[in-house]
């Protein structure tokens, strides 16, 4: 398997390095690269066939080496968990990158996104989506700091989680920094913002931003109170209908369905801002799948679900009805969340917030500099970097 970018002209790494790297091309030795920025072709595999006996300790060596060698204080992140990494053919190591969950050292500090999820877009025709879930405040303490099962204590996170009085309400510096965000998401030169889906949304977040909001643009709450809202650009589009579906066995978990016409044409969207729970024994990915199999031929209307599905799109597919597969097609950008996986040991970067629309959609997803604009694309180009596949090319299927 070929190394790009590892050796040859240009290469970041010595001549020792770089034979540590190219001897372990076919593993998951990307993360190594990614830590620090450099490019290489390498992809991570699920073959269960070709699964080494037992950790294989001067690999791991080789590639701790080139960890203390890139890092800026020359010591090497926790290991890696080489017993998860399996050798991948190279006829199907593109499908793999783009589809399986990729394991990853803990990132902690390295991670740049005040939220435990980077938001993802997408665009048809001319009305641009974006969804993100913003993580809750209640959740940080415990999930983040105490549990630290992603990793991410120590990150931005829990660096601007200290409350902050701004007139009335009190939030907290990261919600400001979403907030200041999401201004900036929606006042994008070039990829001005239709329609945000937000999730684990706190009060206090939604009260500090409706006060920061640009003119024209207007939220829209969970009546439930799930933590979903919606923000939409009121002059270009206008709310026909909204109403809030809750799935079956969760009934804490609401699906926000609204009707929204295009003014420029009357176009009809039904775009639906959903969070599912990521229980895998509940029966929320079928209560999801069933939903949308029945809205799919509820009419004419172009059909937009986004959100946090906290399943990779395989997982969710398995739920649908075998005559329903076609007539959707299942959109993601890039890996937006790290974390555990169930069945599997370690932390995994994963894409489990992504767009299902008709299949006749004509999708265009949203580089990191089309949702943020300047520097601010750092936010979620910086920590890409530490996971993404070689070429980053979008998950569709």
């Amino acid at each position: 398997m070929a190394t790009a970018g590892v050796s040859g002209r240009g290469s970041p790494y010595t001549g020792e390095q770089q034979e540590a790297i190219k001897g372990w091309s076919v593993w998951d030795g990307k993360t190594v690269e990614r830590l620090f920025g450099s490019t290489g072709n390498l992809c991570a595999g699920n073959g269960k066939e070709n699964a080494p006996e037992k950790t294989d300790k001067q690999g791991e060596n080789h590639l701790q080496g080139v960890l203390r060698a890139r890092s800026p204080n020359g010591i090497a992140p926790r290991p890696l968990l080489f017993q998860q990494l399996r050798p991948v053919p190279q006829q199907k190591s593109n499908n793999l990158c783009k589809t399986h969950p990729l394991p990853i050292v803990a990132l902690g500090e390295q991670w740049q996104c005040p939220s435990d999820h980077l938001p993802v877009g997408m665009q048809i025709e001319d009305t641009v989506f974006v969804s993100w879930n913003v993580l809750h405040a209640d959740h940080v303490q415990h999930w983040i700091v105490e549990e630290n099962l992603q990793g991410l204590k120590g990150s931005v996170i829990t660096q601007k989680q200290v409350l902050i009085q701004e007139g009335e309400i009190l939030t907290s510096q990261r919600e400001k920094e979403i907030t200041r965000l999401i201004c900036d998401m929606v006042t994008h030169g070039s990829s001005p913002k239709s329609y945000i889906a937000l999730q684990e949304c706190s009060d206090s977040f939604l009260a500090y931003l409706k006060t920061k909001l640009p003119p024209g643009y207007k939220l829209l709450e969970s009546k439930t109170r799930s933590g979903c809202a919606v923000i939409y650009d009121a002059m270009r589009m206008q709310v026909q209908e909204f109403n809030e579906v809750a799935l079956s066995e969760v009934r804490s978990k609401h699906l926000m369905e609204i009707t929204l016409k295009r003014l420029r044409d009357k176009k009809l969207f039904r775009v639906v801002n959903v969070h599912v729970t990521g229980d895998p024994t509940s029966s929320s990915r079928k209560d999801l799948m069933n939903y949308v199999t029945q809205k799919i031929g509820a009419g004419p209307q172009s059909l937009v679900v986004a959100g946090d599905m906290n399943f990779i799109i395989e997982e969710m597919k398995q739920e649908l009805q075998q005559g329903i597969k076609g007539s959707l097609q299942f959109c993601a950008p890039y890996r937006s969340n790290v974390g555990p996986m169930h069945g599997r040991r370690g932390i995994h970067a994963k894409a489990i917030d992504y767009f299902i629309t008709r299949a006749r959609e004509n999708v265009r997803l949203l580089s990191p500099e089309e949702i943020f604009s300047g520097p601010n694309a750092q936010v979620i180009r910086g920590t890409l970097e530490l996971f993404v596949d070689p070429k980053n090319e979008p998950i569709r299927s």
